[in-house]
């Protein structure tokens, strides 16, 4: 499964392309309004991520460092204007620190003040594309100071790099280099771990036996609508009923395609608003996640709050960082105004709901009219800290701790259903979708 729940830096990384395209046509009044200020200007150190910023004026420059290593991966035009029109990522200043927050994630980063750049930056460390052990090393340091979950799989990370490290003139051809590292990263099975390279991803994560079917699956539980499904444009979001009193709503991925200048959320809740309309006269609504491999989180939160009332305390996370983790974070879940969908609801969930799908989870199995059935979720909550090697091959991995507000941690394990049903993939292959049919059953009286 692909999940996109890609660490929120990873917008900033990406804007330059649009930004340079928008700031060519730019006024030179626009820039002068939208330029940091003092305030802003300087050297930046993120809590946790490993990144550097070099903000000026005109251009802010982006290294991503770890002990071993600095390597500038991007330059944008510093228009905090376009950044926050195009990227939906803003920054400004928080009791002396830089604070950044973006589009669709949980939370700001926050990064303290460096006199200057680390000297590796400066120095351009190490050189690009790097020996074979340079690029092991940036690999092992990247892992070692913000992966957080060695412990959960066993796994002796500093035995890895005493088994596996290249000499230090030792010539791989890229095939043998990938299968390296491909082979330190055996035994984490976690779906967030990657390494890419052109037409190549290598992840550790054992799939579950059915998402071969995963499709397949879905297709038959959609056919089973009698009148078929409604769908709402640009959204995972398809709705109808299943039986008369039980509505249906599948949600089959959290990313939206809001217009220009339209932040996820707010897109994600407007889309949310006839299905609310279409699900008040239920008796029993189904909400079905159980293919759902992610997205972002506050679109998976903007559906969720139309099922309270009040505000939900539902969540805190932690980040990885070079000495430990970073202070917690709370989210609590907002209602989003009007008619609330307060009558019995019952979740769908199983080995391939993962990601952001966990987190929409999370909100709504401590609601009181909410009952999960299934199978446990995929144990793949947190974001992905996406990393470059001096080769340009990609790292992603998982480096925060999502808790729920009684402080469990379900990653790698799952979130546990209610009324557990192990995944019916005989029944499936055969077109019949027996969690449906229970969960249609369970229907209060009128």
């Amino acid at each position: 499964m692909q999940p996109a729940k890609r660490t929120a830096v990873k917008r900033l990384l990406r804007a330059s392309a649009s930004l340079i395209l928008i700031v060519a046509t730019t006024a030179v009044a626009s820039w002068v309004i939208w330029m940091p200020k003092a305030d802003l200007r300087g050297v930046w150190r993120t809590e946790g991520y490993g990144f550097v910023l070099d903000v000026g004026a005109f251009s802010i420059d982006i290294y991503e460092t770890s002990a071993v290593s600095c390597l500038r991966t991007l330059q944008i035009p510093a228009h905090l204007g376009l950044i926050r029109l195009v990227e939906g990522v803003n920054l400004g200043s928080d009791n002396g620190r830089l604070s950044m927050s973006f589009d669709g994630a949980i939370g700001a980063i926050r990064a303290d003040r460096l006199d200057a750049l680390p000297g590796p930056c400066a120095q351009g460390s190490p050189p690009r594309p790097g020996t074979a052990q340079e690029n092991f090393d940036v690999f092992w340091a990247k892992m070692d100071e913000h992966y957080a979950f060695f412990d959960l799989h066993s796994v002796d990370w500093a035995a890895r790099r005493a088994a596996l490290r290249p000499g230090k003139d030792e010539v791989l051809t890229d095939d043998a280099l990938f299968a390296l590292l491909s082979d330190a990263l055996t035994g984490l099975d976690d779906e967030h771990l990657t390494l890419s390279r052109a037409g190549e991803t290598f992840s550790p994560a054992l799939r579950p036996d059915c998402y071969a079917n995963r499709l397949e699956m879905r297709a038959v539980t959609w056919s089973s609508i009698p009148g078929g499904l409604t769908e709402v444009a640009d959204t995972g979001l398809s709705y109808g009923f299943a039986a008369p009193g039980v509505g249906y709503v599948s949600i089959a991925h959290m990313k939206v395609l809001p217009g220009f200048g339209t932040s996820l959320e707010a897109f994600a809740a407007k889309a949310f608003v006839p299905v609310a309309a279409a699900m008040a006269p239920a008796r029993t609504i189904i909400v079905d996640i159980r293919t759902n491999p992610g997205g972002s989180d506050l679109i998976g939160l903007a559906y969720a709050g139309y099922f309270t009332a009040t505000p939900v305390p539902v969540l805190s996370k932690t980040t990885r960082t070079s000495t430990g983790y970073s202070a917690s974070l709370h989210h609590v879940l907002q209602p989003q105004g009007g008619p609330v969908l307060s009558q019995r609801v019952i979740l769908l969930t199983g080995p391939l709901t993962a990601s952001a799908a966990e987190i929409f989870t999370l909100a709504m199995r401590d609601l009181p009219q909410v009952t999960v059935l299934g199978a446990p979720t995929a144990g793949a909550l947190s974001d992905i800290l996406d990393v470059t090697l001096p080769n340009g091959w990609t790292l992603g991995l998982s480096h925060q701790r999502y808790l729920d507000q009684r402080g469990t941690l379900f990653e790698a394990v799952g979130i546990p259903p209610d009324l557990v049903r192990p995944v019916d993939i005989a029944g499936l292959a055969a077109g019949t979708d027996s969690l449906m049919a229970e969960a249609a059953a369970i229907v209060p009286a009128p």
